[in-house]
């Protein structure tokens, strides 16, 4: 999966890192959509009591249960290497571009101030 734009997202209760990306499923196929690293688990759960109350803040380890460690997300959460989309995608080819750029609009993507950039490169790799 390539990622295209990512951006800050926040709600009253918790912040988080919203990416949206693309991949070629099939020859003439494509599929685009919002991503962000798998969760793994709580910090509470997944970390010993010394890994919590380090000298210098939490103690993040390299790997967790055979996963890679990518970061901790919202001060709580560790998050994978793994990229995963979190909901509805959007499939599209050559002929129904038109998809893509709506489904961008419909999750407020062209308002990315880098919108321009990632659709011209989704457009040159749909496209070439």
């Amino acid at each position: 999966m390539e990622i295209l734009l990512s951006r800050e997202q926040s709600s009253m209760a918790s912040t988080w890192t919203e990416m949206i990306g693309f991949f070629q499923e099939k020859s003439d196929d494509w599929v685009l959509g919002n991503c962000g690293h798998e969760i793994i688990g709580s910090i509470y759960d997944l970390l010993t009591e010394e890994q919590l109350h380090a000298d210098d803040g939490f103690q993040i380890p390299e790997e967790i249960n055979g996963v890679k460690v990518h970061g901790i997300e919202d001060g709580e959460y560790l998050e994978s290497e793994e990229i995963i989309f979190y909901d509805d995608t959007v499939r599209f080819n050559r002929e129904t571009f038109q998809k893509a750029i709506d489904y961008f609009e419909m999750y407020d993507w062209n308002k990315h101030p880098e919108y321009e950039i990632a659709l011209n490169k989704l457009r040159s790799s749909v496209f070439s």
